[in-house]
Parts: C-alpha cells; sequence; structure tokens
C-alpha cells in the first residue's frame, strides 16, 4: 500500500499541530505496524514500532526533540515508556506519545534496534 493511499490522522498538541499514520514499512521494507507521528512543521518526527514487548522504544527521524542534542541525523533509536490504551484509543495513545517526546526531562537511553541498551546518550 502507497503511503499516499493510507488513512492519516490529525491531532493538536498545545498549539502544534500533528498528523500520524500507521503503516506496515517504510520504502517497500516490511517491517510490521509502524506508527508515524510527524509535526505539520516536519521538525518532530517518530517512529514507534507496533506490538513491541516490554522495554519499548521509538525512533527518532525529526530534529526536534529536548533531550537530544543530535535529533535529526542518523536514525536514533531510544527506549519509551509502554503506554496503555493503544487499541481502545488510538488518538489519546499519540497524545501521550507525543507529550512524552517533547518533555525536557524525560530520561534518554539508547538502544539498537532490537532494543538492546547502547549507553548513555
Amino acid at each position: 500500500m502507497g503511503l499516499a493511499s493510507l488513512r492519516r490522522s490529525k491531532l493538536h498538541v498545545g498549539d502544534r499541530s500533528f498528523g500520524w499514520y500507521v503503516t506496515d514499512g517504510e520504502n517497500g521494507r516490511s517491517w510490521g505496524p509502524i506508527l508515524v507521528v510527524t509535526s505539520d512543521d516536519h521538525r518532530f518526527s517518530v517512529l514507534y514500532p507496533e506490538g513491541q514487548g516490554d522495554p519499548a522504544y521509538l525512533v527518532v527521524m525529526g530534529r526536534d526533540f529536548p533531550g537530544l542534542a543530535d535529533a535529526g541525523g542518523p536514525w536514533i533509536r531510544v527506549r519509551c515508556p509502554q503506554f496503555e490504551g493503544r487499541e481502545a484509543d488510538p488518538g489519546d495513545f499519540v497524545r501521550r506519545l507525543i507529550a512524552w517526546c517533547l518533555d525536557p526531562d524525560k530520561p534518554i537511553v539508547r538502544v539498537d534496534d532490537r532494543g538492546r541498551t547502547l549507553g548513555p546518550s
């Protein structure tokens, strides 16, 4: 399924607008379902692989990610909380994920593509 044909949703967090959708892969790759969240100005962008166990992680794609000075460069994976209720209220899940990402006081733990800790950032 091409990205243009995917169902996209919009929401507001604070004074910013964000778009999000779930895809089965990016650029022809099949990684399983991935939640993609991007701000309207494209400075904030993260990928959240669905169906993760504990601990969960996300991939930082955009340069707006407080606490990561090198955000926006090559893919950076960071551990994130397990948010409950993804299936019951996806919009609320996305809001909580964005709020956590934009919190300047969140802990930053870099991980590899399997969620294993890489060391301090």
